[in-house]
């Protein structure tokens, strides 16, 4: 087993970094739901004498590794748990290193979030760095670990790795996981939203999504939670995490409270369009739903069966419709390259949408080969080829290639006259004397200018690029 702190934990820093996108993008959506979670239950059920933060946001989303380590030396904490994610993962390795070698030789790392799977670029090489990494509830994990329970039965090494795995039947109830943004363990974004929890687990399997197959079970988190913070006036919008949010029974009835309750706070979530008629469709709207993500993925019937999503396009499209025209702004995903598909089939769904005046709400997903999804399997077995490291494209081998998916972007964008890409960069009207944003202005003409040594002072103490 993974080394134990000497006496019992007294701090616990969270830590959780973004995108690596140096654009406003960077910034949003890196919103600590996971760590503040954490906090919320580690207070709630094991002791108020744990002193937890989040790494703050300004360091979380701006600062360098030397900064951020900067911070760690001197705060000195027990526990430092990693969120990992796809996009993340790589620099919190490298992170995770220099924090057992500088910062902190003495914490107990532990890393955990949805990247941690088996079949994972964590596991490629030996990370001794790492105490633990987690596949599972961080709830789970934290409930064991601080009361003293004995991991090794949960327990197995990967590649040199010790990796603790939840069990399906270990599963937090509902009414035990706490909600950290109505608690006050975390703050909106800087635009004023937020993320909610309401649904745990997923009633389908998609072969493609890893969510459905570590959480069999679907569990709702209780509606006040959402009515509590539809009172906070600090925000603007809300965006409910929950890919079933209208599977619930009394579905019909949560609208009803909505509409009644919400005061013009923004609501955005995913769904299924397929059970949406008129009269849903203009209660979503009256709620505050003002935006849908729907994942469409194809409107090919054998691909969806080959992917085991199980919908019905043409009900799906109805839904899409009945929202469109009770004025929601809808977020069309769909993905080339599945299983079955081909660049002609897939053309024909595109064309659809286009027809039906959905071009501008089309939005291409690139298909992800997911670490502990089915798909993967899948794909291990017929030896397609993708990517073995983050983000795990698909690149080729059901018939489609990346020249097809090049092509098919190439004339989406003609038939829409939409842009599949967003091109922007930063506000570079901020004042000279930022601490963590600033700009440097030069002659791009000139070779001397991108001598790196040149912005050392810059590039050692914050996020830097060089924007041509």
């Amino acid at each position: 087993m993974a080394r134990l702190v000497k006496s019992p934990p007294k701090s616990i820093l969270f830590i959780q970094l973004p995108l690596l996108d140096h654009t406003f993008g960077y910034v949003q959506g890196n919103f600590p739901y996971a760590g503040g979670a954490m906090m919320a239950y580690i207070h709630a059920h094991i002791g108020h004498d744990i002193k937890m933060e989040l790494l703050p946001y300004m360091l979380a989303n701006f600062a360098s590794d030397m900064l951020i380590l900067r911070y760690i030396k001197n705060s000195r904490p027990d526990i430092i748990a990693f969120t990992s994610y796809l996009w993340n993962l790589e620099r919190n390795l490298r992170l995770a290193a220099a924090v057992r070698s500088e910062a902190a030789p003495g914490a107990l790392i532990v890393m955990g979030g949805p990247e941690i799977a088996e079949g994972s670029a964590a596991f490629h090489a030996r990370h001794d760095y790492i105490d633990f990494f987690v596949s599972g509830e961080g709830e789970w994990f934290f409930s064991h670990y601080l009361r003293g329970r004995n991991l090794e039965p949960f327990s197995r090494t990967i590649n040199g790795n010790l990796l603790i795995t939840q069990s399906e039947s270990a599963l937090i109830p509902a009414g035990s996981i706490a909600e950290p943004f109505t608690l006050g363990f975390i703050e909106p974004m800087s635009d004023s939203s937020i993320f909610l929890e309401m649904t745990r687990g997923c009633p389908y399997r998609c072969s493609y999504c890893y969510y459905s197959k570590n959480c069999l079970f679907v569990r709702e988190m209780p509606f006040d939670n959402l009515l509590k913070a539809l009172e906070d006036k600090r925000l603007s919008e809300i965006y409910i995490l929950s890919p079933t949010f209208d599977r619930s029974a009394d579905f019909t009835q949560k609208l009803k409270a909505l509409e009644s309750r919400n005061t013009g706070v923004s609501l955005h979530t995913e769904m299924r369009s397929d059970r949406i008629d008129a009269k849903t469709a203009f209660s979503l709207k009256r709620a505050g739903f003002n935006s849908m993500e729907v994942g469409l993925q194809t409107l090919n019937e054998d691909v969806l069966k080959k992917i085991r999503r199980g919908s019905d396009p043409q009900a799906e499209l109805r839904g899409m419709l009945f929202m469109r025209d009770a004025g929601i702004d809808l977020k069309i995903g769909i993905i080339p390259g599945l299983p079955g598909e081909s660049p002609e089939t897939f053309e024909k769904s595109i064309n659809t949408l286009v027809e039906l005046g959905f071009a501008q709400n089309i939005e291409l997903y690139p298909l992800m080969i997911l670490p502990g999804t089915r798909i993967r399997e899948e794909a291990d077995l017929l030896r397609v080829s993708y990517q073995k490291e983050p983000p795990y494209y698909y690149l080729d081998g059901w018939g489609t290639n990346q020249d097809d998916i090049r092509k098919l972007t190439v004339n989406l964008e003609l038939d829409s006259g939409f842009g599949q890409e967003i091109a922007s960069l930063p506000d570079f009207c901020l004042p000279e004397s930022g601490e963590l944003v600033k700009s440097i202005y030069f002659d791009g003409r000139l070779p001397a200018s991108w001598a790196a040594e040149k912005y050392l002072e810059y590039i050692e103490s914050a996020c830097f690029d060089f924007h041509i």
